[in-house]
């Protein structure tokens, strides 16, 4: 049995510590759970949204008229190249037990924040790997709480999208399927991702994780790849920090909440900040992106509470 709460202050479960209350609250902690807490929302004839580690969300300083469900199904198994982990999980469990066993490429993902449902959902990814490679296939719940297994070519992964984008189904669980590599050369590699993130997101710095998402060079005009020197394009993608820095967003602030100094893509809570000022800096960012270069650039993050 579920415990409903109400009127929850969402600001402290999420990374960039920003958002107002919270009509319904609850943790699930199984896919049961979770389609208990649904009918609950349907009962109340309110929406819901489903949380993970509370990174890559914004929530509106009027916060969320519906019910969040924190996702807290949590089990991890292995056999073989072969692992089956919980959608509440920490991603790093993930990438740990792939170094500890030799799985190439997941390394790569070491210090993303977010659990496996989140990340399976942006299909997160960094240093030119993504998750979507190494699933197998995903167990959700759909429209009409069934609980079933979908295979990984119906996730229609691509850059930072997949099916759940688009679908209101659940992640309950992700099994994925490694090859095995040079173990040393793995744990050196994720040794130097994981310096290299903790340098850029202090582990104490209250952020969502890079704000918007690089731009795919196929999704723009030959005008605007024009204006773009051929050594930043990276592996078929236009950083957006560049684009944000050439237009001298680094540094700039608004109210409480300051681009960083060291990356424009970056924003931060410095203190009390509000989701309007983040807002703000979002569309500062975006109008000037578009005016220089004549590409736009989309929010990475997930936007709550906010009229669409």
């Amino acid at each position: 049995m579920i415990k409903i709460e109400k009127e929850i202050k969402i600001s402290e479960l999420t990374t960039l510590g920003i958002g107002g209350k919270v009509k319904y609250f609850c943790e699930a902690k199984s896919a049961s759970e979770v389609c208990e807490a649904i009918e609950f929302s349907k009962k109340k004839e309110v929406d819901y949204f489903i949380l993970g580690g509370g990174s890559n969300v914004l929530v509106s300083d009027a916060g969320y008229e519906g019910l969040v469900i924190k996702n807290r199904i949590e089990d991890l198994s292995e056999e073989g190249n072969t692992v089956r982990i919980g959608a509440g999980n920490n991603l790093q469990e993930l990438v740990d037990l792939g170094v500890k066993n030799g799985f190439n490429g997941i390394q790569k993902l070491t210090m993303i924040p977010g659990t496996i449902g989140g990340a399976i959902r942006g299909n997160a990814g960094a240093y030119g790997a993504s998750i979507g490679e190494f699933v197998k296939r995903v167990r959700i719940i759909d429209e009409r709480l069934r609980i079933k297994w979908i295979e990984k070519i119906d996730c229609e992964f691509g850059y930072r999208e997949s099916i759940f984008k688009k679908k209101k189904w659940v992640i309950v669980e992700g099994e994925f399927e490694f090859l095995a590599g040079d173990k040393k050369e793995i744990i050196a590699e994720e040794k130097g991702i994981r310096e290299q993130r903790i340098n850029k997101y202090p582990l104490t710095l209250k952020c969502p994780g890079s704000f918007f998402k690089n731009v795919e060079v196929n999704k723009v005009s030959k005008e605007a790849i024009n204006k773009i020197p051929k050594d930043k394009i990276i592996e078929g993608k236009i950083p957006v920090g560049y684009l944000l820095e050439e237009v001298g967003m680094k540094g700039k602030t608004c109210g409480a909440i300051k681009i960083a100094d060291y990356h424009a893509n970056l924003l931060v809570n410095t203190g009390n900040g509000k989701a309007e000022e983040v807002i703000k800096l979002m569309e500062m960012g975006k109008n000037k992106v578009w005016s220089k270069f004549g590409i736009e650039i989309e929010p990475e993050v997930q936007m709550v509470g906010f009229e669409v």
